[in-house]
């Protein structure tokens, strides 16, 4: 196997594609929190809204609520259907070029509307860019970092997020006060910029040798090893290693699959790496990520604090201190040791404020401990089920199905999500259930049942390839195992040599070519 050693001069171009791809994440992040903040704006509410004779303020109904919040959620629940086998055919690139024009698309759809319809076709559209954006970076980036550093860079993912999402709050902060709808429009504005830049460089972009592989282009898959991960001597000799492992692997898998339909995410071994993929996105659903991520300034607000906004912006500096803190400690700490601790941080954040929420409702100790509590179960929270989740679950799939059970994953994620968008303004607006803090209850509760299950379910991968990996799922090591499991490069009698020897012939071939 690949030894620890590592040149960062030879990686550079692996590490600058996996960083760049992740600029589409930045859409999704702005996207969820400026919506946020869009049903606690006047100018929002006066067109979308009502004004609320008996609390002599704006408001807007439920069911519109539920409607421009709810539609994002089913858009990117298509687009993850569309992804998988979108990605399958066509590979990451030309997948994450779809992703950033659908985005566009719904950015300038939304910007445009002044009715109700366009805003949902524009929310719709913006979903799919989501969903599809959910899919294929993560797959990208983990198809294409070097193994030491898969976890940091999975983790700017989930930083470029965050970071959209903090400044889709400041933006939103610096056009609350203007009394006409461009305090939206400017925000949606703002959301063209990253999906459009990406579109002026990504032609440049490596395609994953991994997935060319699982194509049958063995030689389109070591010329972009090669743009990917450098020329030198060294480079070349832990070149022939990898390449001989990702040829094996997905032979010996494609052996054990009948073909690489949706099916054979539940079939066999693969069963196991889909469900682990769905109860980690199933996860974040149930902590709290759609309220996070759709309701917290309006809760904020109903919840009686005096400056909603500005909560939010130090809610969304927590996340993205989050993230820049957990990208690191993926590569040094490990996943689990990360994943288990924060996750039961979590839980004990939501059922204190709303324990205290509910014994002093209305008083200024309630509203500091749900202040405090907020912001350190949004700390927690990104670090557990946005950085670590996220890079989990695209690590999880094996080479040959990778498209589909991401795809899989994601559509479980967004279907779940429209469950909880559905559901939480009925649970926290004052016209419905008026819930307020004790919502807390219900995501805590279900924050030590999904504790429970990544205990006993979700193995380490810290430090492994995903080659490396499968072996280990193939051989059915427990997941608490995974860590001090040695691996050997033989399965079923058959190695990784035997099934890589004819790499070596090919990478001859192609270094030849590239000399002359």
């Amino acid at each position: 196997m690949l030894g620890e050693k590592i040149s960062f001069k030879d990686e550079a171009p692996a590490i600058y594609a996996a960083c760049f791809v992740s600029l589409l994440a930045f859409l999704q992040g702005m996207d969820s929190t400026e919506i946020a903040g869009f049903t606690a704006m006047v100018g929002f509410l006066k067109d979308f809204g009502y004004y609320d004779e008996t609390t002599q303020a704006w408001n807007i109904n439920t069911n519109i609520q539920l409607l421009i919040t709810c539609m994002v959620s089913v858009g990117a629940a298509l687009g993850s259907v569309i992804a998988g086998p979108f990605g399958t055919r066509f590979g990451q690139k030309l997948g994450l070029m779809l992703c950033a024009l659908t985005s566009m698309t719904g950015s300038a759809i939304q910007t445009g509307a002044t009715t109700l319809g366009g805003l949902v076709v524009g929310r719709i559209f913006v979903g799919m860019g989501i969903g599809m954006a959910t899919n294929y970076i993560l797959v990208y980036q983990a198809e294409v970092a070097p193994r030491q550093l898969r976890g940091v860079l999975l983790g700017t993912f989930s930083i470029t997020y965050t970071l959209g999402g903090l400044i889709g709050t400041i933006i939103n902060n610096a056009t609350q006060g203007i009394d006409s709808r461009w305090c939206y429009r400017i925000p949606l504005l703002t959301q063209l910029v990253c999906p459009a830049l990406f579109l002026s460089c990504a032609w440049m972009l490596p395609e994953s040798p991994r997935f060319l592989v699982s194509r049958g282009r063995i030689d389109d898959a070591i010329h972009a090893h090669r743009r990917l991960h450098g020329i030198s001597a060294e480079a070349d000799e832990l070149r022939v290693v990898e390449m001989q492992e990702i040829v094996a692997l997905v032979e010996i898998q494609r052996a054990s699959q009948k073909n690489k339909s949706y099916l054979d995410c539940f079939r066999g071994v693969d069963r196991r790496r889909t469900l682990i993929a769905i109860g980690l996105m199933t996860c974040q659903n149930f902590m709290g990520r759609d309220f996070i991520g759709s309701y917290s300034t309006y809760f904020f607000t109903v919840a009686g604090i005096t400056d909603a906004f500005k909560v939010s912006v130090y809610s969304n500096l927590a996340s993205l201190m989050g993230a820049i803190v957990a990208a690191p400690l993926c590569r040094y700490v490990g996943r689990r040791m990360l994943l288990l601790p924060c996750m039961a941080g979590c839980f004990v954040c939501l059922l204190i404020f709303a324990s205290v929420g509910t014994a002093m409702p209305d008083t200024l100790v309630a509203g500091k401990v749900l202040v405090a509590f907020i912001i350190i179960y949004y700390f927690l929270f990104t670090i557990a089920l946005v950085v670590v989740a996220s890079t989990m679950v695209s690590e999880s799939a094996s080479t040959n199905l990778r498209f589909q059970a991401q795809s899989v994953a994601v559509f479980f994620a967004w279907g779940e999500a429209v469950m909880w968008t559905a559901v939480l303004p009925y649970l926290i607006n004052p016209s419905a259930a008026n819930l307020g803090v004790k919502f807390g209850f219900i995501y805590g509760g279900f924050g030590v049942l999904c504790f429970i299950f990544a205990f006993f379910c979700v193995p380490e991968y810290h430090n492994r390839s995903l080659e490396e990996l499968d072996e280990m799922f193939l051989k059915h090591v427990p997941a608490r195992k995974f860590s001090s499991f040695v691996c050997t490069g033989e399965i079923n009698g058959r190695t990784v040599s035997e099934e890589g020897a004819v790499v070596k012939e090919a990478l001859v071939e192609h270094d030849e070519k590239a000399v002359v």
